[in-house]
């Protein structure tokens, strides 16, 4: 009895090691260390849990000479991915990325929107701070399937801001600061106006005749080429889709970009 139901716990867990769900950060191109592929790791399976959608990332140095928005469609639909899901593709034989979309992802990640995540990667990827890069990439999705879920994504009539939070809350911090200064500035030119010229004394214990101590003022200075355009309810862009070779729709890909 007991040797049947060790059998039979063996063949549950090849079962389920066969049917787990792929890694969603795999890096083939070797372009990060270990400690960073965990990191993004973690990242990627605690947003694609959150918000019930996949979000990977892919490097290659083989791309098999397909145009990459179809060799990233065929990662995803020949693996077991969500059927909602973005995938980040990287191919070094090819020195281009690309982002595209399945399912839910094709409405919250509009063709505007994509270009604006590859826009907030650019220089690190030309820099090769892949790992600064690819956080972009899943920090950014967060805030725009976070967005889609309210019911209007990011598109060209909704533009998206890809600074950071700490980079928006810095400039707010200096904007804020530029009344307070001018204010500043204007109560001390106002005041030296109204100072009386003295005449320079010998000894410094005659300028105490000619200074008020009672007031003060404290101052505060604060490719197949078929592709149809999606429209989004909301009026904007949208996004294109195409077919790929599993006959599955997607988004994104078209061009990508170089690096």
């Amino acid at each position: 009895m007991k040797k049947l139901l060790c059998c039979f716990l063996l063949l549950l867990l090849l079962c389920t090691s066969a049917y787990a769900a792929p890694l969603r950060v795999a890096d083939n191109a070797s372009l990060l260390t270990d400690a960073e592929t965990d990191t993004l790791l973690k990242r990627a399976d605690e947003l694609s849990a959150k918000h019930g959608l996949d979000i990977i990332i892919a490097t290659t140095n083989d791309s098999k000479g397909m145009t990459l928005g179809y060799y990233a469609a065929d990662l995803v639909d020949y693996n077991d991915f969500r059927t909602d899901n973005i995938i980040l593709v990287v191919a070094m034989d090819q020195r281009k990325y690309v982002c595209v979309t399945t399912g839910y992802g094709i409405y919250a990640f509009t063709d505007y929107t994509l270009e604006k995540i590859y826009d907030a990667m650019e220089s690190d990827m030309i820099d090769g701070n892949y790992f600064d890069a690819f956080m972009t990439y899943l920090n950014i999705s967060d805030r725009v399937i976070t967005q889609a879920r309210e019911g209007n994504p990011y598109d060209t009539n909704n533009p998206l801001d890809t600074r950071s939070p700490q980079e928006i809350w810095g400039l707010r911090a200096v904007l804020a600061l530029i009344p307070g200064v001018i204010i500043g500035w204007v109560i001390a030119f106002g005041q030296k106006k109204r100072m009386k010229s003295s005449v320079p004394q010998r000894s410094a214990e005659n300028y105490l005749t000619h200074m008020d101590l009672r007031r003060s003022n404290d101052i505060y200075l604060y490719t197949t080429t078929s592709r149809v355009k999606v429209q989004t309810n909301n009026g904007g862009g949208g996004s294109s889709s195409f077919s790929g070779s599993s006959g599955r729709s997607h988004g994104g890909g078209g061009g990508g970009r170089s690096f």
